[in-house]
């Protein structure tokens, strides 16, 4: 987020309810949910969660840094935005810059080691201090391939705390546009309040839209947060951390008891290889999940939420020594990265089911395969090849995550 802060709307009754009913109703949920996510400082200005790295920017992060400057670039609300460098020498001398930028933050993803979001402390907006005293100006860029997995609230959510307890300002703003949901939604889920700044110009062309300041003072942070990190809350937060750890790899071992039956297409865009018996099948199938990831930037038409898929099948009818495995994510077909391959799977019934660890409800001795034995309406739909795993998001992938279980099935004749 960029462009000049301007005076805020007298109330939060000045909300544009036609352009954003979706961040209105976030808005309302937001009153009820605290921000706090548990962090901690593990070296010189680098914060953990579980699933990000939140740090300085690193030389070699100019691809990742890159990604994201054409995916702003491509964005709805572009033209209200400086461009971002898009070729390889310019990327390389922002992130020259962002480098050199102690206020300048890289927010990585562990399962991916990809920097996926820009974060940074952009000053104090002296235009607004008279409304809400010595305000830091907090602005990220996302990649927009990765919309949908909570990275940018998880990495906000973090920064705000480390913010309002180490820069000390009395409250945290951001300037953007009030129609792009897909930015404002991590600010509202922080608690942020949204004020009409009234209609603005574009930098480019001659187009105008409702802008909008975000604001959160210190004082409700700090309500909305009592648990946050703190140097002495520290190692009470990391007992807590592990204990979240252990409680979701040590679920009880649950299934729902009966399936949605649902209709549905699948044209999958990833990679696929043959998994030997005595493989490591963890190994090879995050090898495969690590192989879309690095191609999903230049992937086009992803379905959001973006969310890891894959399923096993035999290439050679009858030879059940020959087993692969294929993992993608639900993409255009049309335009595959170089290196992967897409899977088009006709529509077709199937009975899904939530599983709290692999293999309790897909397989063939799986909780789902015992149902389907005793169906009465419904049979096996040989037609697609096999029962497909679709997991939360892009990084929990592990043999002890949740996951939607596909099974295709037919009506019985």
């Amino acid at each position: 987020m960029s462009g000049p802060l301007k005076k805020p709307g007298p109330a939060p009754e000045s909300y544009s309810p036609k352009a954003v009913p979706e961040i209105m109703r976030l808005a309302e949920d937001a009153r009820q949910l605290a921000a706090g996510i548990p962090y901690v400082l593990t070296a010189p200005h680098t914060l953990e969660t579980e699933r990000l790295i939140i740090r300085r920017f690193r030389p070699e992060d100019w691809r990742d840094l890159q990604e994201i400057g054409i995916s702003n670039n491509a964005s709805e609300f572009a033209d209200f935005d400086h461009p971002w460098a898009a070729d390889a020498r310019g990327a390389k001398k922002a992130c020259k810059w962002c480098v050199g930028n102690e206020h300048c933050w890289a927010v990585e993803v562990k399962g991916l080691a990809k920097v996926v979001c820009f974060v940074n402390f952009n000053g104090i907006a002296e235009a607004i201090e008279k409304d809400y005293g010595r305000a830091m100006d907090v602005g990220h860029a996302m990649n927009g391939a990765y919309f949908g997995n909570g990275f940018d609230y998880e990495a906000l959510a973090v920064l705000y705390d480390h913010c309002f307890r180490h820069e000390c300002p009395d409250a945290i703003v951001a300037g953007w546009m009030m129609g792009d949901k897909e930015k404002l939604e991590p600010l509202v889920k922080l608690g942020m309040a949204l004020h009409s700044t009234g209609m603005g110009k574009a930098f480019r062309g001659d187009r105008t839209a409702e802008g909008c300041l975000a604001v959160i003072a210190k004082e409700i942070w700090e309500q909305n947060n009592p648990t946050s990190y703190s140097p002495k809350a520290a190692p009470e937060i990391m007992r807590l951390a592990q204990q979240d750890r252990t409680k979701r790899t040590r679920r009880s071992e649950k299934v729902s008891a009966e399936p949605e039956i649902v209709s549905k297409r699948f044209a999958l865009v990833g990679a696929e290889s043959k998994i030997d018996a005595g493989s490591d099948f963890d190994s090879a199938l995050g090898a495969l999940y690590r192989r879309v990831t690095d191609q999903l930037s230049r992937m086009r038409g992803l379905a959001q939420p973006v969310r890891m898929a894959g399923y096993w099948y035999y290439p050679t009818p009858g030879s059940f020594d020959d087993i692969h495995y294929f993992a993608g994510v639900e993409a255009d077909a049309a335009c595959v990265p170089a290196g992967l391959a897409a899977k088009l799977l006709p529509e077709s019934l199937y009975a899904v089911f939530a599983e709290e660890r692999r293999g309790m409800a897909g397989g063939p001795e799986g909780a789902g395969y015992r149902w389907l034995n005793r169906s009465k309406e419904y049979d096996y739909n040989e037609v697609i090849p096999g029962d497909l795993e679709v997991y939360a998001n892009l990084t929990d992938t592990g043999p002890d995550c949740e996951a939607e279980i596909y099974i295709p099935i037919k009506a019985r004749k």
